[in-house]
């Protein structure tokens, strides 16, 4: 059996992300939201207002920190996001398997439509209500799960992710290594 070393996450770049989301952090937020809001607005292309209305990380959230409805490409856009305080660690497959098991509450129009009657987190209920997510989800709309994080993932997340993929939920995992290149993009301008 051959050893695989874990990955490291990449320090300076870690240092620069944390100097981009600095504007992001305002009274109220939480560093994760902060970093969510920064990713919806950057790379994901949602302006301030619609990346703020997706977001619902706060407590009681059932495990979606922020969700988006795709019209155009009949997709429910389900967002978790991690943040570190420091750049000693990697993304393992934990906080994955966490993601993994939220999702299951937006398989069914069923089990949206109890989510969104049932939910003490007004944040999540509004999204839920107001762009009829439960009856989208009927209607075959996909969903789309995806994963930030200002760590690099290691082994244990790339296997997860492999055997996740092959079970037929496709994470779309943005972790520092695949923010780096925008990353460099944006502190350039």
């Amino acid at each position: 059996m051959t050893f695989i070393p874990h990955k490291k996450t990449d320090a300076a770049a870690f240092k620069s992300l944390e100097t981009v989301l600095m504007p992001y952090g305002i009274v109220g937020r939480t560093p994760s939201v902060s970093m969510l809001i920064w990713f919806l607005q950057t790379i994901f292309r949602l302006d301030e207002v619609e990346s703020q209305d997706a977001v619902c990380d706060k407590k009681l959230d059932k495990g979606i920190d922020a969700l988006f409805v795709n019209d155009g490409d009949e997709e429910i856009v389900l967002f978790q996001a991690k943040r570190s305080s420091t750049a000693s660690s990697t993304l393992g497959d934990t906080d994955l398997k966490d993601f993994i098991g939220s999702l299951a509450q937006f398989r069914k129009e069923s089990s949206v439509a109890a989510l969104a009657s049932t939910t003490k987190n007004s944040d999540l209920k509004r999204p839920l209500t107001d762009n009829n997510v439960a009856a989208k989800i009927g209607s075959g709309y996909q969903l789309r799960p995806v994963f930030v994080t200002n760590l690099a993932a290691n082994t244990d997340a790339e296997e997860y992710l492999k055997l996740a993929a092959a079970a037929g939920d496709q994470i779309d995992l943005w972790d520092l290594e695949r923010i780096s290149p925008i990353l460099l993009q944006v502190t350039k301008q």
